[in-house]
C-alpha cells in the first residue's frame, strides 16, 4: 500500500514524537534513579539527604517538527 505524502509527514511526526519521548522518559528514569541510590546511602549513613536533581525539559512542539525534518531528510537524502 502507497501512502500519501500527507500520511508519510504524519507518520513522521509521530515517529518523531515517540522517539523525543522516549528520549526524555530514560534520561528521568537514569537521573531518578541515580538519585534514589543517593538518598538510601546518606540514609544509611544518617546524612541529610542530597538535593532534588533538575530534570530534563519536557520536547516542544518545535522539538517535534525539527526532529520529523531530520527523519525525512535522512530517509529522503540519506542523510
Amino acid at each position: 500500500m502507497n501512502m500519501t505524502p500527507y500520511e508519510v509527514r504524519l507518520e513522521l511526526v509521530k515517529l518523531a514524537k515517540e522517539m523525543l519521548s522516549e528520549d526524555f522518559h530514560t534520561k528521568t528514569s537514569i537521573i531518578q534513579n541515580k538519585w534514589q541510590n543517593e538518598v538510601a546511602i546518606s540514609n544509611n549513613r544518617n546524612e541529610n539527604p542530597p538535593p532534588l536533581p533538575l530534570m530534563p525539559e519536557y520536547f516542544t512542539e518545535s522539538d517535534v517538527v525539527q526532529k520529523a525534518l531530520r527523519l525525512n531528510d535522512f530517509i529522503s537524502n540519506g542523510k
